[in-house]
């Protein structure tokens, strides 16, 4: 009797470990399923708007560059940073057959917000390549506060997409840093 117990016991013990084995199974099937429907691809004329608003932008910003009057170092910066989002967007235009795997309903909401903050980008440019008078000297602190906090936000977006910035980030923190520096400084002096 008690043989018949403990091999009662032991049928139990595996039935649990099998139920154990299947769960863990089915929780590693479900969090494969999962990844698979986060990268499952979506058609790329979703896609094609965004990138047209990313080309559309950059030209208005290459635009108010090309007429700054101050600031015209912070807006090269800004300037060097949405033509590297305008590449990338151009290369996966070019090379869309090649790079399926980018064509996810994540991007999709990712490349709208990088689209979103190109556009601050641009407010902010337009907004600042004109300053004049009193206006230079109250909004300096503004200036460095807004222009760190769109650049941080750019780069983020740009990482997340897993866009190739041309721009090594090391290099580009510093030239940032200077003319960001260069233009407060000389807005102080005027």
């Amino acid at each position: 009797m008690a043989e018949l117990h403990s091999e009662s016991r032991k049928n139990e013990e595996d039935k649990d470990k099998t139920g154990e084995i299947f769960v863990n199974k089915t929780i590693e099937e479900v969090s494969k399923a999962s990844e698979v429907v986060n990268f499952i691809t979506i058609p790329i004329n979703k896609f094609l708007p965004l990138f047209g608003d990313i080309i559309t932008i950059v030209k208005e910003i290459i635009d108010m560059y090309n007429t700054a009057e101050t600031n015209k170092r912070i807006c090269g910066v800004l300037l060097d940073r949405v033509q590297a989002a305008e590449a990338a967007v151009n290369n996966l235009e070019i090379r869309k057959k090649e790079r399926p795997e980018f064509f996810t309903e994540q991007n999709i909401v990712i490349l709208r917000k990088l689209v979103n903050v190109i556009r601050k980008i641009g407010d902010f440019i337009k907004e600042i390549r004109e300053l004049k008078g009193l206006w230079k000297y109250l909004t300096c602190k503004n200036v460095a506060e807004t222009f760190k906090s769109l650049t941080a936000e750019f780069d983020g977006y740009m990482s997340s997409l897993s866009f190739a910035i041309t721009i090594e980030l090391k290099l580009q923190g510093e030239r940032d840093r200077a003319a960001l520096s260069k233009d407060v400084q000389e807005t102080n002096q005027v």
